[in-house]
């Protein structure tokens, strides 16, 4: 392994290692200023993994309710109520 002394060569050119780190101790401040970022002012709620699973499954059951709907005679405005419903589930299954 090479040992590099003051210098970073790149390409040909030369670089200071005291600009790299200036470069990297900027990044440092900048990383720091995102940890002590004020977290309230953040939406950080994530949906309830347990209230989304069951409203998907039942959404899942209220298309399938739909499609057994369609392919029942002369029952096109229930598969329609069932696929609205379907979709208002949806809506509600991403505000959970």
């Amino acid at each position: 392994m090479p040992v590099v002394k003051n210098t970073l060569v790149e390409t040909g050119s030369t670089k200071s290692l005291e600009s790299l780190s200036l470069t990297v101790d900027q990044m440092q401040q900048q990383i720091d200023q995102l940890k002590n970022h004020n977290h309230d002012t953040v939406d950080t709620d994530h949906p309830d993994p347990v209230k989304h699973k069951y409203i998907s499954f039942a959404k899942s059951a209220v298309r399938i309710a739909a499609g057994i709907a369609l392919i029942w005679p002369q029952s096109i405005i229930l598969a329609g109520v069932f696929l609205i419903a379907a979709e208002i589930l949806g809506i509600v299954e991403e505000l959970v």
